[in-house]
């Protein structure tokens, strides 16, 4: 596991927490990432997440997505808004079991995120060809 994450990576970890979200409860994300208002995604070292804001509360876990992008995570947390375009300006601050820390700032396209690859067959597939990588690439053209 790495000591260090470059800004790319704390970027890519935040699209991923929501598509974790949106899997777990899209009504709920849904509603959050089109709400007025600040919403905010916290997530601790055991990997046990939460998004809340106006709109309501969803708890879910993304210990895999971490494992997946090889971060051992003391805690992150996560606020965003949607801007007048429709887009979701967030802040990330992440700190790492080892001491380090990253923070970053980011736009995502909503409609790109909910709608990038993520459904059981998409994870099937995935899964049998080893394309993790071709997830995140969609979620990386999902940043802006």
């Amino acid at each position: 596991m790495a000591f260090y994450h470059t800004q790319s990576e704390v970027r890519l970890a935040v699209t991923r927490f929501l598509e974790v979200a949106y899997n777990t409860d899209g009504e709920v994300t849904s509603r959050l990432l089109k709400s007025t208002g600040p919403v905010t995604v916290a997530v601790d070292h055991h990997g046990n997440a939460s998004i809340s804001g106006n709109a309501g509360r969803l708890t879910f876990s993304v210990s895999e997505a971490l494992q997946d992008l090889g971060m051992q995570l003391r805690v992150a947390d996560v606020s965003m808004h949607v801007d007048d375009e429709g887009m979701i300006e967030f802040t990330a601050n992440f700190r790492f079991l080892r001491a380090a820390s990253a923070s970053t700032r980011g736009r995502i396209d909503v409609e790109k995120l909910i709608t990038s690859c993520s459904g059981l067959l998409c994870r099937a597939a995935r899964a049998l060809k080893g394309a993790g990588a071709a997830r995140d690439k969609q979620l990386q053209e999902a940043l802006q």
